[in-house]
């Protein structure tokens, strides 16, 4: 599960002094030969500048994994379809790569945790997404990751358009319809067997069907409750339209799908906070929240940062309170509050949402807001 590496990486951290948190874009269009290298370098020499001024064992410690970091990528990395690696490295306790098709801006970050925010907003965009344009004798079965769309397999079956009312002894209207509704039944089934297959194989988690409303309306009859579920949206287009075409339909669904996602999310918090139930938003209600253990779910705009103090002993979250509320030790600074609270609200358990579509909606309510499990 992708909470367990994002608690693996907090729980590993907690034994080393520092964490280096890579991110570095290597899209093949952009980089057609090795020039992500180049990049590579410029932040290498930001960050030794950046830790010089450290002890003498951490500059050395910090120096290897730099070293470790640009050997892995000059020697060792070789870039397939993927747009950007993110690499975390402590000495000997953490080396964890990750390669995504999900575009990041590429930086360096030094410090006492892992810096997540990109990972989980990355792991979020890259689900492999079955797409299923039917008719009633043929369907296409499209695969999506993030931005890339291929047509993997395609299925024919012999379903008859008209068969004459007047044949052998006679065969009545209602024997035509009952015939030809056999064959649909078949080809019905055979697709949805097909989607079982396809979805298994390819590790979909959820499901775009296409075609027209008729046809969608009757083959989800066949499609059992829990399946339907991971039917994220309908479009109204032929298995026939032109590539072009369908990877319009497509990616403008797959927008509205995480656009409206985010949408609901914020607005069931705005619901819940204002009618005094189990949502709160703005920072100190949601660091609040933090505190006393309550998030479910927590919502935070993408780049929304803050520098902030945090208690040592007791983990408790300010923007410029100077000492512990809850404990009276003195906080230290943070150079960024906000993934702070992210990974406090992931050790316990929380699920966190980077709002990356609805900026509006999340901005209105100061770029942070949670759900919650109990009221205190």
């Amino acid at each position: 599960m992708q909470k367990d590496i994002y608690l693996k990486l907090i729980s590993l951290s907690n034994t080393s002094k520092y964490i280096i948190s890579l991110f570095l874009e290597v899209d093949g269009k952009k980089y057609p030969k090795d020039e992500y290298l180049t990049v590579l370098k410029e932040l290498v020499k930001e960050a030794k500048n950046y830790i010089q001024n450290h002890d003498i064992e951490t500059v050395k410690s910090v120096n290897n994994d730099l070293e470790k970091i640009t050997n892995y990528l000059q020697y060792k990395y070789s870039r397939a379809s993927e747009k950007a690696l993110i690499i975390y490295s402590s000495g000997d306790k953490i080396w964890e790569v990750f390669k995504t098709p999900v575009p990041l801006r590429s930086s360096l970050i030094i410090r006492e945790t892992p810096y997540l925010r990109p990972l989980i907003h990355a792991n979020s965009l890259q689900k492999r997404i079955a797409i299923i344009l039917i008719d009633r004798s043929k369907a296409n079965f499209y695969l999506a990751e993030y931005d890339t769309l291929n047509l993997l397999n395609s299925i024919t079956n012999d379903v008859p358009q008209k068969v004459k009312a007047a044949g052998y002894k006679g065969y009545a209207g209602k024997k035509v319809e009952r015939h030809i509704e056999d064959h649909l039944q078949k080809h019905f089934k055979n697709v949805y067997e097909e989607i079982l297959k396809f979805c298994n194989k390819n590790k979909c988690e959820h499901v775009i069907l296409g075609g027209e409303k008729r046809n969608i309306d009757d083959f989800t009859n066949y499609i059992p409750s829990i399946w339907q579920s991971k039917i994220i949206n309908k479009i109204n287009i032929s298995p026939e339209a032109d590539f072009k075409e369908v990877q319009n339909k497509v990616f403008e669904a797959i927008n509205n799908f995480f656009t409206e996602r985010e949408t609901k999310l914020i607005e069931k918090i705005k619901h819940e906070a204002r009618s005094k139930g189990l949502g709160v938003y703005g920072i100190e209600a949601v660091f609040d929240a933090i505190t006393h253990k309550q998030i479910s779910t927590l919502a935070v705009k993408q780049n929304f940062s803050l520098p902030g103090k945090k208690c040592q002993n007791c983990n408790w979250l300010s923007v410029n309170v100077d000492t512990c509320q809850l404990c009276g030790n003195p906080m230290k600074q943070c150079q960024d509050i906000i993934e702070e609270a992210i990974n406090e609200s992931l050790i316990q358990n929380a699920d966190v949402y980077v709002i990356s579509f609805d900026s509006t909606s999340i901005s209105e309510i100061e770029g942070i807001g949670a759900l919650l499990r109990f009221h205190l």
